[in-house]
């Protein structure tokens, strides 16, 4: 076993399951029980050995290169069991420390055509990186998972052409450096124009994690939206104006759209659940839950940067 990826999420899953396929990657390392269910789900999980903190000591210690993708915190257990390994992390590019943990969602999400990707070489601990390589890759017409497919063409090759590199000599300390925050929300925000609101949701069709709202309090999902009118006004954002065979005519902040399937916890929602004069978007205690969240990454944040200042600086503020 020489190459492996390492899996914290839906995207970092898609991807090196892809790179499997193509050879690219020998096995995965999960970081924890979540990532585990996540990479239960991926076609790959019967034929890819998953590595955790339980396997046998020393099965890590001929690892050769390790695929990050985007900035994951790495326990102990990983990052100091593979010494001699080649560190390499996979990022959107030009977003620095605030990268976009999935840059295809980020990219659909926002209507971005195209989406650049960096591969920087450095030790277990991010720090010391030198670029390794970048491709940009093109995303038009295409949805989640074939955007999947074509970023994972892309970083196969950039990887195949990298000039080979001997192993980064930075140790680990202890502390991930991994920036806080994370950029990217799957909830709609019903505020923003009919476009906006129907490029959010069809972004993330495909994805295990669909869009979501709530109604009523509770979360759904939704699958499916169109835009109806383009730059009508009405109501509050996120009212139910109408119901059709396909689904709900619902308000956004500027137009119109159509969305469909929608489903809460137990299945999809039927029409006559989706009322006219209801509205998506409402839960107060959330709102409130969603404030003290907010507060306490801007806390990590300043944290974080402290850290990293003297850290380069070799003194406290």
């Amino acid at each position: 076993m020489t190459r492996l990826s390492v899996v914290h999420d839906e995207w970092s899953a898609g991807i090196s399951a892809r790179l499997a396929d193509s050879g690219l990657v020998e096995a995965v390392a999960v970081i924890d029980a979540d990532a585990g269910k996540i990479w239960q789900k991926s076609a790959a999980a019967a034929r890819l050995r998953a590595l955790t903190e339980a396997a046998p000591e020393g099965e890590l210690a001929a690892v050769e290169t390790v695929l990050l993708w985007g900035r994951p915190a790495l326990a102990p257990w990983l990052t100091g069991s593979m010494p001699a390994a080649s560190w390499i992390t996979v990022a959107a590019a030009g977003e620095d420390g605030l990268t976009a943990s999935d840059p295809v969602y980020w990219a659909l999400r926002h209507d971005r055509r195209e989406v650049r990707i960096r591969l920087i070489r450095s030790g277990p601990d991010l720090r010391n990186p030198s670029a390794v390589g970048e491709t940009t890759v093109d995303l038009t017409g295409a949805d989640y998972q074939q955007g999947l497919d074509a970023v994972a063409n892309g970083v196969a090759r950039v990887f195949r052409d990298a000039p080979a590199a001997p192993p980064a000599e930075s140790a680990p300390s202890g502390r991930p450096a991994v920036l806080p925050l994370d950029g990217l929300s799957y909830r709609v925000d019903w505020t923003t124009t009919a476009e906006s609101v129907t490029r959010q949701i069809q972004a993330a069709s495909g994805r295990p994690t669909a869009a979501w709202t709530y109604l009523n309090g509770f979360p759904v999902s939704l699958g499916s939206a169109e835009i109806v009118e383009p730059a009508s006004t009405g109501p509050a954002a996120g009212t139910i104006l109408r119901c059709r065979p396909d689904g709900a005519v619902v308000q956004a902040g500027a137009g119109t759209v159509r969305i469909g399937n929608v489903r809460d916890a137990v299945g999809p929602l039927r029409n006559t659940t989706l009322r006219p004069g209801l509205r998506f978007g409402i839960d107060a205690q959330e709102e409130i839950r969603s404030l003290w969240r907010r507060i306490a990454d801007l806390e990590r944040t300043v944290q974080w940067l402290l850290a990293e200042r003297e850290v380069r600086d070799g003194s406290p503020l």
